[in-house]
Order: C-alpha cells, then sequence, then structure tokens
C-alpha cells in the first residue's frame, strides 16, 4: 500500500500542483515578526511556479524547489522500502525520517537556480558547526565521503534530527518537520516512535 502512494508522487515534469500545494500549505511559516510570533502561512502554496527544477516557491533570492523535495523524498522512502525486503526487516522509521530532512535541506536554490547541497539557513552557528548528518551515515561527510555510506544512501543521507526545524528565508521559513511529517502522512507510513 505504502509502495503505491509512492509511487503517485510523480516524475520529474509530472509532480501534481495540488501536492506541491498540499506540503506548502502545510509547512510555510511566518517567522519574522518583530513580537517573536510564528504562525502559518498557507497563503504561499498560491504562490507555487513551474520554474527549471519543476514546482518551486521563491522567498526573497532563494527558492523553495517542492518538486525537488518531493521526488528525493519518493526516491529515499523506495530505497528504505526496498532496502528492508531485500534484508526481510521492518523499515528504520528513524532512519528514514533523517533521510526525508535531508531531501527537503537539498532542496533549496540560490537567485540564479544553483541548488545547496544543503541548506542550513535559520540554523544556529553552533548547530551548523557540528555537520549535518548522523554519526550513522558519516561525520567526516562534508570533508571525506565515505563511498559505502554513499552507495547505501545516496545523495540523502539521514540528517541529525537537530534539522528538522525551520529553514529560513528572511522572514518567512519551510517547517522542515512539518513538511516531513505531511509526506510521512501521504506516504501512508507508520508514526515515528
Amino acid at each position: 500500500m505504502v509502495r503505491e502512494k509512492v509511487e503517485a508522487f510523480g516524475e520529474p515534469g509530472n509532480v501534481s500542483v495540488s501536492l506541491a500545494r498540499d506540503l506548502i500549505e502545510a509547512s510555510t511559516f511566518w517567522v519574522g515578526h518583530s513580537q517573536g510570533i510564528i504562525h502559518p502561512e498557507p497563503g504561499w502554496s498560491d504562490r507555487i511556479v513551474n520554474g527549471i527544477h519543476g514546482w518551486e516557491v521563491q522567498f526573497g533570492a532563494n527558492y523553495f524547489l517542492v518538486e525537488q523535495a518531493i521526488l528525493l523524498s519518493k526516491h529515499a522512502i523506495l530505497a528504505e522500502l526496498d532496502y528492508a525486503q531485500t534484508l526481510s526487516q521492518p523499515m528504520d522509521p528513524k532512519l528514514l525520517y533523517g533521510r526525508l530532512i535531508t531531501c527537503v535541506r537539498k532542496s533549496v536554490a540560490d537567485y540564479s537556480h544553483n541548488t545547496f547541497p544543503y541548506y542550513a539557513g535559520g540554523a544556529p552557528p553552533e548547530v551548523k558547526s557540528q555537520g549535518y548528518y548522523t554519526a550513522d551515515s558519516s561525520a567526516r561527510i562534508k570533508i571525506l565521503p565515505n563511498l559505502t555510506d554513499l552507495k547505501r544512501y545516496g545523495s540523502t543521507p539521514p540528517s541529525k534530527d537537530v534539522w528538522k526545524g525551520f529553514m529560513r528565508f528572511g522572514v518567512h521559513a519551510i517547517q522542515v518537520e512539518s513538511f516531513v511529517e505531511r509526506m510521512w502522512k501521504l506516504a501512508g507510513l507508520k508514526t515515528v516512535e
């Protein structure tokens, strides 16, 4: 059942705009209020356009590549399903959750549409200095990629749980956790414990 739902997310150029809007409605927030108020901004779903990376939303000088996040997530979910099936074991939900965090944070482009390897916007300096990924995937991936991990996870190794917060673009942000949880629900996956 999960596989069929995930396959329905689409292929490049064929992801439904309604899916992209749903995810933006669930995850866009206004975080720059002078009084510190954080509140949802579902109306940003009306600003989705079809750009060179597929469905995207422009936040100031950067673009959140919604379609890329969807497709990276789709491939990560299917890869984890296949891996679990090959080993005849249940899928590791925490590992998959970490991979989906990476999928979202790898889906940002600058004003010239060049994608960031991992968008760290919104994270405090002490978090940025710790690196992106869990020790399980590679503590040194920014310096020297571990080939075993690249073979296992491809371009989406599991991020540390701390990266699930707000991915800021000025006064607006994508709450990574909300995006991942909505994707999780749409895929029909069981709750992460």
